[in-house]
């Protein structure tokens, strides 16, 4: 086989999983690849391979070759390989993305939490956003990964973006019920939380047209009179941004409310 010759080969290798070429490249080369980094991206190889699920590749790169400092650098979008674990689609990255289900990322979580474990660090590493990896795991609607990271003790469930945004009102702009329902009655985070300028969960869900979301906070008393910093309602934002079909869901719910007085 011709041995790579160029940094891109070598990520082309990783992005394709192809764990015996690079196999055959590291024993081949001279090449240290805890320091190897993506000219356009600031990628690393374990960046690529915690993104694609990777497993294989990614126990050889910490297992094998004893990689350290990859698992602690951001590229340029700030994300480190860890949040690319818990990332089901990275827009920013696509050009990385593969058409393939999710699968193994659960497990290439754990491999990354047990290194990651043994440098005592903190997992609530952010993005450029303000973004950590529990919540891109819990917008991507993956459950179990974001379990894994709560599970660890070293991630803050109370944690805001850089726009204010808890977990809560995150899941419920992506529409991710399954998540809703975890943030809610697992980890009991405020459904009624609002940011700096009194956006409620409530209110990104209408604004984004997330039906069964909307459906779950309402069913969950998650107030609909709460106002924002422009005194809209979600009632309001969802008239707003013609969300005909939240409209109906808002506006049945505040009638079945006048019906039985004392529920909200």
């Amino acid at each position: 086989m011709r041995n790579p010759k160029s940094q891109d080969e070598v990520f082309h290798i990783v992005q394709q999983g192809d764990l015996e070429k690079l196999r055959e490249y590291a024993s081949s080369a001279d090449v240290e690849l805890d320091h190897l980094v993506s000219r356009g991206s600031g990628d690393t190889p374990l960046h690529v391979a915690a993104r694609i699920g990777a497993l294989d590749v990614i126990r050889y790169l910490v297992l094998e070759c004893g990689i350290k400092q990859s698992i602690e650098k951001a590229n340029k979008d700030g994300k480190r390989p860890l949040h690319e674990a818990a990332l089901y689609t990275n827009l920013q990255c696509a050009k990385f993305l593969l058409d393939y289900a999710l699968h193994g990322r659960r497990e290439t979580v754990e491999i990354l939490l047990k290194v990651m474990d043994q440098l005592g660090d903190s997992l609530d590493l952010t993005d450029s956003c303000g973004t950590t990896p529990l919540f891109d795991a819990l917008r991507a609607g993956h459950v179990d990964t974001a379990m894994t990271l709560v599970h660890t003790g070293k991630v803050n469930v109370h944690h805001k973006d850089k726009l204010g945004r808890t977990l809560v009102h995150v899941v419920a702009q992506a529409g991710q019920v399954p998540s809703l329902e975890y943030v809610v009655s697992d980890l009991c985070l405020n459904i009624n939380c609002q940011t700096d300028d009194g956006t409620s969960p409530l209110h990104l869900a209408a604004r984004e047209n997330r039906l069964e979301a909307v459906s779950f906070l309402l069913h969950h008393r998650a107030n609909p009179h709460t106002f924002d910093s422009t005194s809209l309602s979600p009632l309001d934002v969802a008239r707003e941004w013609k969300r005909d079909a939240v409209i109906k869901l808002l506006v049945d719910h505040e009638k079945a409310n006048e019906q039985a007085p004392g529920i909200t």
